[in-house]
């Protein structure tokens, strides 16, 4: 199964989780058998319920019982989607390491990111310390005291 493949279902499983996750989370996650899992997607994933089970309900039931399966809902939906993507040919956990790997070579692939950012500086004016809005603060001394002071004791302080 190609890679590609893995991650574009792992993409529109995310986003069929999450429209239905709400509605189908308490459910799902009270399911002990793969029935109850089939019931749960039927009564409430009417439209999706057919993509989903009874083909996969042996493999939801798998990956909720998972020991690390995630407390929050954002991350119980990646989870849930990234380990279904390799529909039976894969098991989950291959599933999820597949969107992973696949993930990180397109954020590698990025044309443009921030490597490291600095918000001190060392200017040819002889000032050495916090910038004010990436620059030197001698330019307008007035507003960059107010705004360094601002950045390091918090608007609480001032």
């Amino acid at each position: 199964m190609p890679a590609s493949e893995v991650l574009n279902r792992a993409d529109n499983y995310r986003g069929i989780f999450e429209s239905i996750w709400n509605d189908l989370r308490e459910p799902v996650l009270g399911a002990i058998t793969e029935d109850e899992v089939t019931e749960a997607f039927e009564k409430h994933a009417g439209p999706y319920a057919g993509e989903f089970v009874p083909l996969l309900s042996s493999v939801i039931l798998e990956v909720i019982r998972h020991p690390k399966f995630p407390k929050r809902r954002r991350a119980q939906i990646i989870f849930v989607a990234n380990s279904l993507a390799g529909l039976k040919r894969l098991t989950p956990r291959r599933s999820r390491d597949i969107v992973a790997q696949e993930l990180s070579k397109q954020r590698a692939r990025q044309k443009h990111r921030i490597l490291r950012r600095e918000s001190y500086i060392e200017c040819s004016c002889g000032y050495e310390g916090p910038t004010y809005k990436g620059r030197c603060p001698m330019r307008d001394s007035e507003r960059a005291k107010i705004e360094t002071e601002r950045m390091l004791l918090g608007p609480r302080y001032l």
